[in-house]
């Protein structure tokens, strides 16, 4: 079901496991961390579950909706990058494609998703705690630009300069 900010937490694993089965790929597992702050990967009991089967080569795509859904952070990305190098495992994203970190346009590709992610993360952030303390997100100031004087700003001999 879609909603005003995409689809839920559940459609977008049934699109996902439709999309596995496209692709012909064996779902061993699905890991959920649904209600969890995704900041770090260490609050993530699923996530820690995950990259455990990653380390024991039992599984080798890992698929998720979007990469800033499943690391917000560039860190924890890179960890987990490597981790999934060393192992054979790919990514695969709905929303962004095939990675392979196996392949230095897949590094780059992952680590400029990443930071993104971890941009957007912050600057959530940010407005949260920005609206906790009573600011209002949505003012907008608008203003219009001064000329400038044509002299230094210690001009003497400018009525204009300051």
């Amino acid at each position: 079901m879609f909603n005003s900010y995409g689809y839920s937490f559940e459609e977008q694993e049934v699109r996902l496991l439709e999309r596995a089965k496209e692709k012909g790929f064996e779902v061993v597992g699905v890991y959920r961390d649904g209600g969890i702050s995704g900041k770090n990967v260490t609050d993530r009991p699923e996530m820690k579950r995950l990259i455990q089967d990653i380390k024991t080569n039992r599984i080798d795509v890992l698929m998720a909706w979007k990469m800033s859904r499943t690391f917000r952070k560039l860190k924890d990305l890179l960890d987990v990058f490597d981790i999934m190098k060393d192992n054979g495992c790919i990514f695969y994203f709905e929303k962004d494609g095939e990675i392979d970190p196996n392949s230095s346009s897949g590094k780059l590709h992952a680590q400029v998703l990443g930071m993104v992610a971890e941009i957007e993360r912050d600057g959530i952030a940010e407005n949260v705690a920005m609206g906790m303390e009573g600011w209002d997100t949505a003012i907008r100031i608008c203003t219009r630009k001064l000329k400038a004087c044509n002299h230094t700003r210690r001009s003497t001999n400018c009525k204009e300069s300051v």
